[in-house]
């Protein structure tokens, strides 16, 4: 059984001028689909979307970790201010708990902000991802060990 992460009461909060997710992720029920790291033309200049009341299921359920609350309260960390959108991924490949997706807003964000993903690598196993073809992962060594045997029988 999965530990479950303790429930912080935060106050709602507002996308803003932020539409970091509108680029860096892909959108599968758009038509034609639109790819990773490739801007949205329902994406309005300075945030918001042009369709918001009609837009598709995937947009309309996604909640970034600073949207959550989960990065505290430092407004910093948006994903447009911080260089990176961060995400839960609940189907761990390696077998283990859920970890986090690192999406870089810009290329060279995870080096901007190395000391961040190592802390929250010691406990949780991240997917860096630089852009549509580069990824990494960080996390503790039991996670990645158990990621390269996964991956090694796979081959």
């Amino acid at each position: 059984m999965r530990n479950m992460p303790t429930v912080v009461d935060t106050p709602p909060r507002s996308c803003g001028e932020c539409s970091a997710c509108c680029t860096v992720l892909g959108v599968r029920d758009l038509e034609p689909p639109k790819p990773d790291y490739v801007a949205c033309s329902d994406c309005r200049p300075g945030g918001g979307c042009s369709r918001y009341t009609t837009r598709p299921p995937t947009c309309e359920g996604y909640q970034c970790l600073w949207l959550t609350g989960a990065l505290g309260d430092d407004e910093s960390t948006r994903p447009d201010r911080l260089g990176l959108v961060f995400d839960v991924y609940d189907t761990p490949a390696d077998g283990g708990e859920p970890g986090i997706y690192a999406r870089a807003v810009w290329p060279d964000a995870p080096r901007e902000h190395e000391e961040l993903l190592f802390t929250l690598a010691a406990k949780l196993l991240i997917v860096v991802i630089y852009d549509a073809k580069r990824r990494g992962l960080i996390g503790p060594e039991h996670r990645l060990a158990a990621f390269r045997r996964l991956l090694a029988a796979r081959t």
